[in-house]
């Protein structure tokens, strides 16, 4: 719930508003490495293309001489699961409070940004712990993609 925190006194005679760090959620990168899909069922399996074994970064191309075939590539997929989990966040506004605030800025819309900046930070808190952590739930040949491009070529 809102308040206003003690010892703030609202005079009439000003009607604007102070909102610091603005640009919190500005050059977040969570949402690039990690994006947020959406999906049909709470859990389920998807189709896995990995590095080596999909030769995404193959170098399998080859001049060929008129007549012959071309070089051929060979491609093999593996799937995984999924299980979702929802975060969200919610403040609860009173009548009473709003009415004054909105005097100094758009309280209900400030209140959605604020809130959507909170889901982002987490989202981004998130997926630093995942990808700093010790051990994750990437296979190598996720992780390293400059030395499997140097073995397969």
């Amino acid at each position: 719930m809102s308040y206003i925190a003690g010892g703030t006194t609202i005079r009439a005679d000003i009607n604007q508003a102070l909102i610091e760090a603005p640009q919190a959620d500005v050059g977040l990168i969570g949402a690039e490495l990690l994006p947020l899909q959406n999906v049909q069922a709470k859990s389920g399996t998807y189709l896995k293309v990995q590095l080596a074994a999909g030769e995404l970064l193959s170098n399998n191309s080859a001049a060929r001489a008129a007549g012959s075939e071309f070089q051929r590539g060979i491609r093999s997929f593996t799937s995984a699961q999924y299980d979702t989990q929802e975060y969200g966040l919610e403040e609860l506004l009173d009548d009473g409070s709003v009415q004054d605030l909105n005097r100094f800025f758009a309280v209900e819309s400030e209140t959605a940004k604020f809130l959507l900046r909170q889901i982002k930070l987490g989202h981004e808190k998130r997926v630093s712990d995942l990808i700093w952590a010790g051990s994750t739930p990437f296979a190598n040949s996720d992780q390293s993609p400059a030395v499997n491009y140097t073995e397969e070529n």
